[in-house]
């Protein structure tokens, strides 16, 4: 069975709050840790959800396992390969803040090196496969999280 990233993000968040409780570590109980937190889920959500509605407006899958159906390069897309990925790692990131911990910090940063190196490193090869150059293309201009790549 393949955790698709949502479902390993609330896990993560879960986690995160249980470790608040059994392994708080070092606390981050400086103020605005909290609201800094919730702005960075709020963030996160506003990037990961417009993204999400680019590819219902494409009719195409978002779901990590499934064959891709069109490549979306418009919209957020434009600015990077993966803005769902980076909006669920600043909530990620965000969940951890809330929980004022250095375990959530630790979590959110597992968190993103899975979902770089596991979900991100999977896409990139069906896409690769089933858009060819024209994937590549994309990977030019646009880069892996974020901004334009001006090089080759």
């Amino acid at each position: 069975m393949r955790i698709i990233p949502p479902i390993l993000l609330s896990a993560a968040a879960g986690a995160m709050v249980g470790a608040d409780e059994v392994l708080p570590l070092i606390r981050l109980d400086e103020p605005g840790v909290l609201w800094g937190g919730a702005a960075l889920v709020v963030l996160g959500c506003s990037i990961a959800g417009p993204a999400m509605l680019r590819f219902r407006r494409a009719r195409t899958n978002f779901h990590t396992f499934k064959e891709p159906g069109t490549l979306v390069t418009g919209g957020p897309y434009a600015i990077s390969r993966n803005p769902m990925y980076v909006g669920m790692v600043l909530a990620g990131l965000g969940a951890a803040l809330i929980t004022a911990t250095l375990a959530g910090v630790i979590l959110a940063g597992a968190y993103a090196l899975v979902v770089r190196y596991w979900y991100i490193a999977y896409e990139e090869k069906a896409l690769r496969l089933k858009f060819g150059a024209a994937y590549d293309a994309y990977c030019r201009r646009v880069g892996r999280w974020l901004g334009r790549r001006w090089s080759a």
